[in-house]
């Protein structure tokens, strides 16, 4: 076929291939996505090139080949010819190990998403500790690596949304808190002290969808027009939004209660912050006074 050979001849020269032969290639993937639930036996195998071309090219990749092939995979499990492991499992690895920004940024929002798509009915347990045990690994195995950033601001956001909310994605947080990278306990500290506030904000952001509200302009057309009962409910409305916000602004940090309650020994946490972060002469982390503000909060 048209799309074997021009993978094969991409396969033995990457990062000589020509534009006019990208561009084809590309196409052709583009092209195989869309189709490949009508012909199962025909693509059987195109998912696990696509796979291969990332892990082993990834670095080497024309950036919207790269990205062409990460939204073919994507459309693939939205078609259900692969699961959400399968996914998931060729994402994060490249997320937290390449070094172009773009790519991590795609990442992160491709994964974010098909986790909240993959929970949108029903909790999907069995994933869903996959994920964690697969985060609370990045961390426990290496305390000192930066790479565990991505295990906590995964966790954070899959937190905020409302997509985990056990003991399970709270022990990410714990760990973390407890890691050697400054950037890391610094995150896990403050996802004690603010993630039911930021879990507030994201749910009224997702039930608004509001834009900003002009008042001025607002009680000028209630003033001119002659006033409707649809019109001051509207007026109500858009001034209840304006004072959510400004509360929003004005609100001092809260603790995460929703989280607390679910660490297995809450003393015993404090405690070990407390020994490891603050107490020693020489700690392992070098943290800044903003950081340790947070950890002492």
């Amino acid at each position: 076929s048209q799309y074997a050979s021009m993978l094969e001849l991409f396969l033995q020269s990457p990062t000589t291939t020509d534009d006019t032969g990208i561009v084809r290639l590309r196409d052709l993937i583009d092209f195989i996505s869309h189709v490949a639930d009508c012909y199962p036996k025909l693509t059987a195998d195109f998912h696990t090139d696509l796979i291969k071309l990332l892990e082993l090219h990834h670095q080497s990749l024309e950036v919207e080949l790269r990205d062409k092939i990460v939204g073919s995979l994507v459309l693939l499990r939205k078609k259900e010819i692969i699961d959400s492991n399968t996914l998931l499992n060729t994402l994060w690895p490249l997320l937290i190990s390449t070094p172009s920004k773009a790519l991590r940024a795609l990442l992160f929002q491709k994964i974010v998403s098909d986790l909240r798509t993959s929970n949108s009915k029903n909790k999907n347990h069995k994933l869903n500790r996959n994920i964690q045990t697969i985060c609370y690994n990045l961390i426990a195995t290496d305390p000192a690596s930066p790479k565990g950033l991505w295990a906590v601001k995964l966790t954070r956001e899959l937190w905020k949304r409302q997509v985990w909310t056990d003991a399970k994605a709270v022990s990410v947080m714990e760990i973390a808190a407890l890691s050697q990278d400054a950037k890391v306990v610094t995150s896990g500290v403050r996802f004690f002290l603010g993630s039911d506030q930021e879990r507030e904000e994201a749910a009224e952001e997702e039930s608004d969808d509001e834009e900003d509200v002009d008042m001025r302009k607002l009680k000028h057309r209630a003033g001119i027009n002659k006033k409707s009962a649809k019109q001051e409910r509207e007026t109500q409305s858009a001034a209840a939004k304006v004072k959510r916000k400004e509360k929003r602004k004005n609100q001092h940090q809260t603790l995460n209660f929703s989280a607390l309650h679910l660490l297995h020994d809450p003393q015993g946490f404090a405690e070990k912050l407390f020994q490891q972060h603050l107490q020693p002469e020489k700690p392992k982390v070098r943290l800044t006074l903003e950081q340790k503000l947070y950890v002492s909060s």
